[in-house]
């Protein structure tokens, strides 16, 4: 591990709101010890054997860190595993539109699945996604819509990659009207002329 070359964190924000966050931290500490103490038995071997020091270390590792926001926690182990960083941002032209409208609906939790039914049906003649918090309501929720006759699709972390793929492209085709999802779908995935998105669990992070 002391001669490792890169090391790539994706979704590091994701990554340090999760129980994994001490755990890559404590990863991270270990890979800089195990580097300066080879650094230091090598440097001391070639100076012991008169030698100019070994050029098994040719270059320093290559850290690549990506985050889709930039929270405290992100900044904190940037500064902390990055050294002489490049940042590289995406364009505004990528941020959330202007004309983006929200707007919350409460209801009784028992009430929660016919509202949806009832906000569905009104958008019969759109592309919407419906965002579940586990897989378990998003196969049940898929279930209860399918049996109403609606045109509509899971996808979820347990399905195969081919099996997610096949799922996106069923929705872009229009194949499918609606594709319920967890956050499987929330990043990472370029679906055009999504008429409206619904959260029918409370998102878990407010980002």
């Amino acid at each position: 591990m002391a001669q490792l070359k890169y090391l790539v964190l994706d979704e590091a924000d994701r990554i340090l709101q999760s129980e994994f966050a001490a755990a890559v931290e404590e990863i991270i500490k270990r890979l800089d010890e195990q580097r300066k103490k080879y650094e230091e038995e090598t440097t001391a071997q070639a100076q012991a054997q008169e030698q100019e020091q070994t050029q098994t270390l040719t270059t320093k590792r290559q850290t690549l860190l990506f985050s889709a926001t930039m929270t405290k926690k992100v900044e904190r182990l940037e500064k902390a595993c990055l050294h002489d960083p490049v940042k590289i941002e995406v364009n505004q032209k990528y941020q959330t539109v202007g004309s983006l409208t929200q707007e919350y609906l409460f209801v009784a939790a028992k009430h929660k699945l016919t509202y949806t039914v009832h906000l569905l049906t009104e958008l019969s003649d759109r592309s919407v996604i419906v965002f579940a918090n586990t897989k378990k309501s998003c196969h049940h929720l898929s279930l209860v819509l399918h049996n109403l006759g609606f045109f509509v699709i899971p996808l979820h972390g347990e399905m195969t990659q081919y099996e997610r793929m096949g799922a996106v492209e069923k929705f872009k085709e229009g194949t499918k009207s609606i594709l319920v999802a967890t956050d499987v779908a929330a990043r990472g995935l370029d679906i055009p002329l999504v008429s409206c998105v619904i959260n029918y669990d409370l998102p878990i992070h407010s980002k």
